[in-house]
């Protein structure tokens, strides 16, 4: 059945044009009238099921195939909606989705899609991961929940409703684009949908570790020491920082093997620290305060940051080790001057011997 020039000519924009600006009552009904008439053929000439309440509201019929002017079983109509003036007709709504951006791979995670059906009844709840339908809710049919096989999905079906699911045994395969689509039943077969991304990872359990610093050093002593990640996916960000200042990455000091991935994919990442201490590293509060060093370092994995600081403190005197490399110093020079004044006596004997 074809639809002719005219008519075609004002679907959709005319027609929604001229019901928005105001149009008589013997105009608006002659539209109306026409677009009910269209919108009957089109489901009768089209297996695609179609929102054809008028009542209070503007609306347009469009394809959504091509610009073809025929009415066939393989097109698709739709209608477009739109409240009229006055009428305090709002319709269905989806007011949030709530996904998080990161789930954590050892942590169960609800999704919640928040809508309004503005007096209306609920047809479906459906959601999808990357296209592909793993859990419907249906009020008014048995069972109300049903779930559907999904690669990278388990669901926690006790604690999956009309407005929300929750995913447990999470995987890395997990991560995808969610989307949440609720519609309503008859007269008005809204429908809504709102979709959103989520990344899974394997967050650190613990915060890192620091190995090396001592408690206590001298001006011009070298730090040196070395922190580790917990287990991530994927790896670790680590930084180091002193007082609370970034550090650059010239001071850094990258080792062999400093990331590890066990049978998991779970990675342990390793990085090093040495730099020569100075005046301006250490802080004090006065009062007789000692001055002292705070060294963090900082473990970043996708939104999540976890830190482990430690202090060390300005040496006024010499340390255990200093001391021990004076003493060292002093008795080797105190064995060189004994074996020099031994030589001497020595000598000086020869030469009195030889000389008589």
């Amino acid at each position: 059945m074809l639809l002719e020039d005219n008519i075609w000519a004002f679907l959709p924009s005319r027609i929604s044009c001229t019901l928005k600006q105001g149009c008589e009552t013997q105009q608006r009904q002659s539209l109306v009238s026409l677009l009910e008439g269209y919108c009957r053929l089109a489901q009768l000439y089209s297996a695609a099921v179609f929102k054809c309440d008028l009542h209070g509201y503007l609306f347009a019929l469009s394809s959504t195939s091509s610009l073809s002017r025929q009415l066939t079983p393989g097109n698709r109509f739709a209608i477009v909606l739109t409240p009229a003036a006055g009428t305090g007709a709002r319709g269905l709504r989806l007011l949030s989705l709530k996904v998080p951006p990161t789930a954590d791979v050892f942590q169960p995670v609800t999704l919640i899609c928040e809508y309004d059906l503005e007096s209306r009844n609920l047809y479906s709840v459906k959601w999808y991961k990357d296209e592909c339908e793993f859990f419907r809710y249906t009020p008014d049919y048995e069972p109300q929940s049903q779930a559907f096989p999904t690669p990278g999905i388990t669901l926690d079906l006790q604690n999956s409703d009309m407005n929300r699911v929750t995913l447990t045994n999470l995987q890395f395969n997990t991560s995808g684009n969610y989307k949440c689509e609720v519609s309503t039943e008859a007269p008005n077969f809204e429908t809504v949908a709102q979709s959103s991304n989520m990344t899974v990872m394997a967050f650190p359990a613990e915060n890192p570790m620091i190995e090396g610093v001592l408690s206590a050093y001298a001006i011009g002593d070298y730090v040196t020491a070395n922190c580790t990640s917990g287990k991530s996916n994927p790896p670790a960000v680590l930084a180091w920082q002193i007082n609370g200042v970034k550090l650059d990455t010239w001071v850094w000091e990258y080792r062999e093997g400093a990331d590890e991935t066990d049978s998991q994919g779970l990675h342990t990442k390793t990085v090093g620290l040495h730099f020569q201490i100075q005046n301006a590293h250490f802080t004090s509060n006065g009062g007789g305060v000692i001055p002292r060093m705070e060294i963090q370092c900082t473990s970043t994995v996708g939104d999540r940051t976890r830190h482990k600081a430690v202090f060390s403190s300005l040496a006024r005197a010499l340390t255990s080790n200093k001391l021990a490399q004076e003493r060292f110093r002093n008795s080797a020079g105190l064995s060189l001057m004994s074996s020099l004044n031994v030589i001497f006596v020595l000598i000086t004997s020869f030469h009195m011997v030889y000389s008589s």
